[in-house]
């Protein structure tokens, strides 16, 4: 017989709805933290690429992610000087690879539907300060240092500015020789549908 764990997934954002969905659906006994009042998304738009299309897939999302986002077939990034400094076309990989770029509250919206139906639990006001490992179990203890009940496993998904991860490791910075900036804005009708077709859904 498969082990029954207990799991902890300190945030409620895009990781660690997934992944507390996927838990609970195996069996496993899983609660989520979230630091917030109320579960909710934070930032703009982004783009998911095959191996996240993959995964939504197997949460069963992938159709109403991809009913709410705009396919992409291809991409190119240049310098201000026209230097290109990347250019993919999904399809000379494998023809029914492609990206979906959709805004992140549709994202959530759409995980958080898969991870009301899946059974986890969910702490919400509960800010994790740091994790007391024992010889076989962990706690969770918060700011005001109330501990939680012990876990098996804990799941660290509460994104880049995490408190927790210089427990585990300390990454290694480095710096990108370039970039790129996500914004929503306003549509003001100045060029409607100037993308090119290869970036698009036929038709759209």
């Amino acid at each position: 017989m498969r082990r029954i764990l207990d799991v902890a997934v300190v945030g409620a954002g895009v990781a660690g709805l997934a992944a507390a969905t996927m838990l609970a659906r195996a069996g496993h006994r899983i609660a989520v933290f979230e630091r917030f009042d109320r579960p909710a998304p934070v930032g703009s738009g982004l783009m998911l690429q095959p191996t996240g299309l993959a995964a939504l897939e197997r949460l069963g999302c992938r159709g109403e992610i991809e009913a709410l986002g705009e396919r992409i077939e291809r991409l190119h990034g240049a310098t201000a000087a026209g230097k290109t400094i990347f250019a993919l076309g999904y399809a000379s990989l494998d023809p029914d690879l492609h990206a979906v770029a959709v805004h992140r509250a549709a994202l959530h919206g759409v995980l958080w539907s898969a991870f009301e139906r899946s059974g986890a639990e969910l702490a919400c006001g509960r800010a994790v300060a740091r994790i007391d490992a024992g010889a076989t179990k962990a706690t969770l203890a918060d700011a005001n240092g109330r501990a939680s009940a012990p876990f098996n496993l804990v799941l660290d998904a509460s994104g880049a500015g995490s408190r927790l991860r210089d427990g585990v490791c300390r990454p290694a910075e480095r710096t990108f020789a370039y970039g790129a900036v996500w914004a929503t804005v306003p549509d003001l009708g100045i060029a409607p549908r100037t993308l090119p077709s290869a970036t698009s859904r036929p038709g759209s």
